[in-house]
């Protein structure tokens, strides 16, 4: 078995290229024994999400799976793409349409339906990330999220990604959508999905390093998420009220940024995203 080089991931999982008899494939594995039951949850939520979705959504495909010097790895297919956040600045305006409407076919929206934990499982989080919103914009999202009607708005699907941002989708070199680095979440829905995707249009937090996002990306981004909308509008009779709880689910996301946010950078970042989206639910 050869190594051929580290990949770049945000996972705090060891990601490498290698190659075995000419295969080359991709080995995800964990980095602490500690790490060992969640990367193979999501090593299952993965081979399973590659069965329930038949639709134009694919995922690498898992070759094989196991222990090294106690440490759980799982060996992948390498899907030889860019990410969608790499592409979406240079992508044709027809082609975001049509990946739009290839995205909303998998979120099971349909299907899913009101669950009567939602709001046993958002207030677990909420009290996870109370003591940390010490500035004021943060308090008042705290608010804003602790006055919400959980239970009554969050539809729960069976088959749910738990991390989709613009990074973990690669756009293949023969322009299909595969989906990487899924996420054990403490909620399976479409609209964690969904929320996911608008923490990269609305905040931008896929290209939050970059010192100034483009006029052409920003752009992009609108289009993207205006498809998104109207996809979504085709599948559920109540968007309005629906996007309120995935506006809400975004602004929880921001919050449970806050403890690893070791820097001023991140935290000036996540303070003016608190605000727009603040911004937006009050409208």
């Amino acid at each position: 078995m050869e190594f051929i080089k580290d990949l770049h991931g945000h996972s705090g999982c060891s990601i490498k290229l290698m190659r075995n008899s000419g295969c080359v494939f991709v080995r995800k594995q964990s980095q602490a024994v500690e790490y060992n039951d969640r990367l193979l949850r999501q090593c299952r939520k993965q081979a399973a999400y590659g069965e329930k979705v038949q639709v134009r959504v694919f995922v690498p495909e898992i070759y094989a799976e196991g222990f090294s010097d106690e440490l759980f790895y799982f060996d992948m297919e390498y899907i030889n793409g860019k990410s969608f956040a790499e592409s979406l600045e240079a992508m044709p305006v027809n082609e975001i349409a049509d990946y739009a409407n290839t995205l909303i076919e998998g979120f099971e929206v349909r299907g899913s339906r009101i669950s009567h934990h939602a709001k046993e499982a958002f207030a677990i989080k909420l009290r996870q990330v109370k003591p940390f919103c010490t500035d004021q914009i943060f308090r008042e999202a705290y608010q804003v999220l602790i006055s919400y009607d959980w239970e009554n708005n969050m539809f729960r699907s069976q088959c749910c990604h738990g991390d989709l941002t613009l990074e973990n989708i690669i756009v293949s070199t023969k322009n299909k959508l595969y989906f990487i680095d899924f996420l054990d979440s403490f909620y399976d829905s479409w609209m964690i999905d969904t929320a996911k995707l608008l923490q990269d249009l609305i905040i931008g937090w896929s290209y939050r390093k970059s010192s100034r996002q483009s006029s052409t990306l920003q752009l992009k981004q609108l289009i993207f998420y205006e498809h998104i909308v109207n996809e979504l509008s085709k599948l559920t009779p109540n968007i309005e009220s629906q996007l309120s709880a995935i506006m809400h689910i975004l602004l929880l996301n921001i919050l449970r940024i806050l403890p690893y946010s070791a820097d001023e950078i991140t935290r000036e970042f996540l303070l003016s995203a608190c605000e727009t989206v603040v911004e937006k639910i009050s409208k």
